[in-house]
């Protein structure tokens, strides 16, 4: 699957035909690229609904991904969709859902936004204020969500709502399918990386929707959040290796071409050792993804390897960014090299799905503590 999926990076280039700097400079989706890796890709992965997607095939998928594409803001949109929306979806969704939806999720004609951040809440499912309320056989949405991802580009949302307060995450949370223009954008962000990727506000003001529109049973609001969060952490975990392995490759062919004194960078110990030592943080962030990937729809929870994974995984990434930029000395720093772009889009993997200390607290929790 890699091997098929790594020409991706010229394909982009030559279908889509846009410039990274460009759009990052002007917070520009590339809308173009998007569909073909929709269309080309990820509308060819075992994504049916009639059982769980197989976890190697997806992780293989984004890790080549992660690997092709330089526009860390483009994966992270597709990841984002494809990881925490669209299976999830799949899994939960009615036959009558799935038919006017799922196929057009995968090659991405949806663009479909996850709501559920709160400002005051934060990701803590357990403390949402957004409300649905049954009115005459209908529900009446009300609330606003954040750092909502695709949120400028989306035509629906799946939204998590409390519908029953006294019960609480264990039972009182509902997602429901919201279409646009049913939902309002609010503020769009500017941010530090990931700017291809809008990320924003989504509102609801006395939205009226059907049982129809709900995602599973009433309530299951919860399960469905920890599939979503199992599957987006251990898949951006693999996104994340193939962003690596790139780079990685980038210091090699660097520190071979680069010379000081009459001598390649490479030969000086200062230099080969962090190469090495990325090198094998690669490989063990590529074994944890791995064995993660293996379990995932197979056993009745990941989510403390999911959880471990995304720590282990996201603090290498960043790490990693940091050691290729001090290779490429200055040059690292100017924007002719996607270093500098790559580092910027890395610090938001221990921030996003969950940050390294909520991480660190399902561990502690999953140990007993």
């Amino acid at each position: 699957m890699n091997e098929f999926l790594k020409p991706i990076k010229d394909q982009l280039a030559a279908v889509a035909n846009y410039d990274i700097n460009e759009h990052y400079l002007h917070n520009k989706f590339p809308k173009e690229a998007w569909d073909f890796v929709m269309k080309n890709i990820i509308a060819h992965l075992n994504i049916d609904g009639t059982e769980s997607p197989n976890g190697l095939e997806v992780c293989q998928t984004f890790e080549a991904l992660g690997y092709a594409c330089s526009d860390g803001g483009l994966s992270f949109a597709i990841g984002a969709q494809t990881l925490a929306a669209t299976i999830p979806f799949a899994l939960y969704a009615t036959d009558e859902q799935k038919e006017k939806y799922l196929a057009k999720m995968l090659n991405g004609e949806l663009i479909c936004a996850n709501a559920i951040t709160e400002t005051e809440a934060g990701s803590d499912i357990f403390s949402m204020r957004s409300r649905a309320e049954k009115q005459a056989g209908n529900y009446l949405l009300n609330g606003t969500k954040t750092f909502c991802s695709n949120i400028r580009e989306a035509n629906m949302a799946l939204v998590y709502l409390v519908s029953d307060q006294e019960k609480g995450a264990h039972g009182g949370i509902t997602v429901f399918i919201v279409d646009a223009p049913n939902f309002k954008t609010g503020q769009t962000f500017s941010k530090m990386g990931l700017r291809t990727c809008s990320i924003g506000e989504l509102i609801l003001e006395n939205t009226v929707v059907g049982k129809t529109s709900m995602l599973g049973e009433e309530g299951a609001g919860l399960g469905i959040f920890t599939t979503a969060m199992d599957w987006e952490r251990i898949g951006l975990s693999a996104m994340y290796v193939g962003t690596m392995q790139r780079l990685f490759e980038q210091a090699v062919t660097y520190s071979k071409n680069r010379v000081q004194g009459g001598t390649p960078i490479g030969k000086h110990q200062a230099v080969s050792h962090k190469i090495a030592e990325m090198k094998t943080h690669i490989h063990a962030c590529r074994l944890m993804v791995y064995d993660a990937a293996a379990k995932l729809g197979k056993e009745r929870s990941v989510s403390e390897l999911a959880s471990m994974c995304k720590l282990f995984v996201s603090e290498h990434y960043i790490n990693v960014c940091e050691q290729v930029m001090q290779i490429h000395g200055g040059n690292g720093y100017m924007e002719d090299y996607e270093i500098e772009r790559c580092l910027r889009d890395a610090h938001a993997s221990t921030i996003y799905s969950g940050t390294s200390e909520i991480q660190k607290n399902i561990i502690a929790r999953w140990s007993g503590l």
